[in-house]
């Protein structure tokens, strides 16, 4: 599989992310005609080499006769819509305005309807979000992975007068997001690169391996600095495991718990979403007899997950880490049998043969019934299958 990781060590902006993919090899040409059919006059895109803290890299330019009006999101909407690009881009590009206009709408405590835009709302701003959606299209890439992002620090003029770094929509923009601040000065992040991020991007901070097969630098308009104002693109592929998938694994010990209220909590977890959650026995460091609390969940639930956890067991907190792991493809089928009908978890093995087990909760239904042990129905089930 072919993915793309974006290295965010000074930011991003619109227009680093589009240069980043020209110098992994998207063609200007290409992107220039693509973007030809916007209902826009008096624009023109340019790009040239430059180099920033001793590095090379390509600058993405727009130049536009245009000042900078005030557009709303239906004004945006109009533009984009009337391109006529490929369905899947063009709703890219408008979930990246969308999400800037929610996000200044939160910000500053108003309607969406009512969000004017200043400067994302000119040319410039226009074509840098729908070049960076068409060139990621002509990268080829199934998924988009990327770094911690750097925000910068201090503080910004614009529309709104003087306001911190990172700009509060540009923090809306990316809740959830691993940033750092604080260790780059003046503004790293813009509103639009925000936004495109939370747009493109499918997981971000994670473990990845690649083998790399083109690497791109996007210059942003800032020079000078301890850190080069550079956006960094790696395209490369990655096995495709069947059945691999990343998710999140929460951890913490407990030495001062019941086993009813340890039961309790797990159930919990499941019932919030945790796939997958247990207890082993351990001694913590005060040589106390204690319980090791390990949960898995995917993004949607981990907030859920980590809630009913830290509000069921007596601790302090959780520990958290992104584990990657392997599952084999399974599925539940009915079977008829002596006892009648009976669940099979059926397994596929890499081989592809398949592997069938009856479904405990069946096997003690059963035995119930007839009044023989479970241990006799389980082998008669699977000496059956």
């Amino acid at each position: 599989m072919r993915i793309a990781y974006l290295d965010c060590f000074s930011g991003a902006a619109g227009d680093m992310v589009v240069g980043a993919c020209l110098d992994a090899g998207v063609d200007l040409s290409d992107l220039e005609q693509g973007l030809a059919c916007l209902p826009l006059d008096g624009w023109s895109v340019s790009a040239e080499k430059t180099r920033r803290g001793g590095l090379a890299g390509t600058r993405f330019l727009v130049q536009a006769s245009e000042g900078a009006p005030e557009r709303c999101l239906r004004d945006i909407d109009r533009i984009v819509r009337a391109a006529g690009f490929a369905a899947e881009a063009e709703e890219r590009m408008l979930r990246t305005f969308e999400a800037l206009a929610q996000a200044e709408a939160t910000a500053h405590g108003v309607g969406v309807e009512e969000v004017h835009f200043h400067e994302v709302g000119a040319i410039d701003a226009i074509i840098d979000v729908c070049a960076a959606v068409l060139a990621f299209d002509r990268l080829g890439v199934e998924r988009v992975y990327c770094s911690e992002i750097v925000t910068g620090k201090g503080t910004l003029e614009c529309a709104h007068g003087r306001l911190p770094v990172p700009a509060p929509g540009t923090l809306a923009l990316l809740e959830g997001v691993p940033l750092r601040f604080g260790s780059v000065s003046g503004e790293r992040l813009t509103p639009t690169g925000a936004a495109l991020l939370r747009v493109l991007v499918d997981e971000f901070d994670v473990p990845i391996s690649l083998r790399p097969l083109s690497v791109g630098y996007g210059v942003g308009s800032r020079d000078g600095g301890s850190v080069p104002n550079l956006l960094r693109l790696t395209v490369g592929d990655v096995e495709d495991r069947p059945g691999a998938s990343a998710v999140w694994e929460l951890s913490t010990n407990v030495d001062n718990v019941s086993g009813e209220v340890l039961a309790h909590a797990l159930r919990l977890a499941l019932d919030q979403g945790a796939l997958d959650v247990w207890a082993t026995p351990t001694v913590t460091k005060k040589s106390r007899p204690a319980h090791w609390i390990v949960a898995l969940s995917d993004d949607a639930h981990l907030t859920q997950v980590e809630d009913v956890l830290l509000a069921e067991l007596p601790t302090l907190g959780l520990r958290r880490q992104r584990v990657e792991r392997r599952t084999l493809p399974r599925r539940i089928e009915t079977r008829d049998t002596p006892f009648g009908d009976v669940r099979f978890k059926v397994r596929t093995l890499p081989d592809g043969t398949e592997w069938a087990l009856p479904e405990w909760d069946d096997i003690e239904r059963i035995a119930a019934e007839r009044g023989i042990s479970a241990l006799a129905v389980q082998r008669s089930l699977v000496k059956g299958a």
